[in-house]
């Protein structure tokens, strides 16, 4: 990918950012976007399809980081990759403020969900959990994080870990 489509994809990507913490996603124009981006329509379309497709790039390409966090530190158990994960948040406090105000909890959960699950099948085998299971515990970790987003992460990150490793009955990851 060129220099110039990858500053066109951040311009993008800042400006629907910046538009969520004002209004709901589904009121969200492409000619809001661009003209907040400060790009064409044209540019626009030449890096994406959809309003949606903004979203689903940028959360691609945050797990994909948090793979790498965890293949890097070879974090086994779930207290440390609950750290990972809800420490990522409070170092980018604004990003689930936005989705949040945005209206979108249903689908982040939804999209949280599904990387979960990848996740555990790949690490862990597709026998490991059960689908419910890992419904409840993505649903679980979600809401937590909802509730601790509202609360301006006021609790740190080890006590909120610990609230949800104490509930989580799991075998410990190896």
């Amino acid at each position: 990918m060129n220099k110039k489509s990858l500053r066109t994809q951040q311009q993008v990507e800042t400006a629907l950012f910046e538009l969520m913490s004002q209004h709901q996603y589904n009121d969200l124009s492409i000619t809001q976007i661009t003209d907040a981006a400060g790009v064409s329509r044209a540019a626009f379309y030449r890096n994406y399809t959809s309003k949606d497709m903004i979203l689903d790039s940028f959360i691609q390409r945050e797990y994909a980081q948090f793979m790498q966090d965890v293949t890097d530190h070879k974090h086994e158990n779930l207290a440390d990759l609950l750290t990972v994960y809800l420490t990522y948040f409070v170092q980018h406090p604004m990003i689930m403020k936005n989705l949040l105000h945005a209206g979108l909890d249903g689908p982040i959960l939804n999209k949280q969900t599904a990387y979960f699950t990848k996740f555990v099948h790949d690490y862990y085998g597709e026998n490991y959990l059960k689908d419910y299971e890992l419904a409840y515990y993505s649903g679980g970790t979600f809401m937590v994080l909802h509730w601790w987003v509202k609360h301006n992460y006021a609790m740190p990150v080890t006590k909120v870990v610990k609230i949800l490793t104490d509930r989580f009955m799991v075998k410990e990851m190896h």
